[in-house]
């Protein structure tokens, strides 16, 4: 039963998109099961004791294909095999299943395939929330998107939301997290 696991929840969001989704997690968990879990600071994974852990959630947004942050946590965990690991990444693209594949395969090696429960999370775009750094990529990339002919419908939604801010976190899209969190308190 999941209220009698250890369960650490950790995000690296910079614009808050992520940290809408595990908020609604940490919420779902507690509602649904009881379980308090522990909610970490990424700053905090360092020092973290995974001996006695459980149940790792971590999400991170997707940038320039990587999952932030997601190097960190799978040093931290690596000797703590029996720790179960949920990871979500967060990020404007509609999600389709040839770009998270490469996702997948860009951030994680064949073994923490078959360890990491994986899922993906449509989150937004608020170009005033990102830092200095990332707002000179953003750049880049807006000239970059504005100079290509043909642009897909995912690049026009892209460089319209340079200008508005979008939205697209959706509590219904955890449907299949919740549906695994169901079987991992029934013990399957």
């Amino acid at each position: 039963m999941l209220k009698d696991k250890q369960i650490v929840l950790c995000c690296r969001s910079k614009t808050g998109f992520t940290a809408v989704y595990m908020e609604w997690i940490r919420n779902y968990l507690k509602e649904r099961f009881g379980a308090l879990a522990t909610l970490m600071e990424p700053g905090e994974l360092k020092k973290a004791d995974f001996s006695q852990c459980d149940l790792l959630i971590y999400g991170g947004g997707l940038y320039a294909g990587k999952i932030n942050g997601l190097d960190e946590v799978k040093k931290r965990i690596k000797g703590f095999p029996k720790t179960q690991v949920i990871l979500f990444a967060t990020g404007l693209s509609q999600g389709r299943p040839e770009e998270l594949e490469r996702v997948w395969k860009a951030n994680l090696k064949a073994r923490e395939m078959q360890r990491f429960y994986v899922f993906y999370f449509r989150g937004g775009f608020d170009f005033d929330r990102l830092d200095r750094g990332d707002r000179l990529l953003m750049r880049l990339m807006k000239k970059k998107l504005e100079r290509e002919s043909g642009l897909s419908s995912e690049g026009k939604e892209m460089l319209a939301a340079f200008e508005k801010p979008v939205d697209f976190t959706n509590r219904e899209a955890l449907g299949p997290l919740t549906e695994l969190l169901e079987k991992m308190d029934q013990g399957l």
